[in-house]
């Protein structure tokens, strides 16, 4: 008696080994894209971190050449100029595209940053940093709550005064980090 062979059908859908495969492969991928935005994240407040400092060096170079170091002006005053964003940019302390890392645009008046001079008045820890001289307010834009108090915890780690506002400097947004210092 002979055998009698079917014949061969082609192979049809995914092995099971095929399918493990392509879902470990999946799964890495998502892994990595997840692992890079937390670095992402960071970074950008990094940036935000060393925006912030920039912008406290400009200020003190301003009350340098202005104000003989001692404040950092009455807000509104001409002359000298007070501190502001728009001065500091046009004494040449500042680049004109300065924007903070959340920011799309490079628009001179949305960068998301300001700076004003600050009395510390209405924050009884500010107050005591400032000892009775004027201070400066650095504020920057941040696109959430989380992010603003990690900031916050960074620029305490480092003696500032920070606190997560609704508004300072001129900025409204959704959440304004402002950081007090000499």
């Amino acid at each position: 008696m002979r055998a009698r062979l079917l014949p061969a059908r082609p192979p049809r859908g995914f092995s099971l080994i095929e399918l493990g495969v392509v879902i470990s492969v999946i799964a890495v991928m998502s892994s990595v894209v997840l692992l890079s935005r937390g670095y992402l994240n960071s970074a950008k407040q990094k940036a935000a971190g060393d925006l912030v400092q920039a912008v406290r060096n400009a200020a003190r170079q301003h009350a340098q050449r202005n104000f003989k170091g001692l404040h950092f002006g009455t807000p509104g005053s001409t002359t000298p100029p007070a501190l502001s964003m728009t001065n500091l940019r046009a004494a040449g302390l500042l680049p004109e595209n300065i924007k903070t890392p959340w920011k799309t645009q490079t628009l001179a008046n949305d960068s998301g940053v300001g700076v004003v001079p600050d009395s510390g008045l209405g924050n009884a820890v500010a107050a005591a940093k400032c000892g009775g001289f004027t201070c400066m307010r650095v504020c920057v834009e941040v696109p959430d709550q989380e992010t603003c108090d990690d900031m916050k915890k960074q620029f305490e780690q480092s003696s500032l005064v920070s606190e997560c506002k609704a508004n300072g400097c001129g900025l409204t947004g959704t959440f304004i980090l402002n950081v007090v210092s000499r």
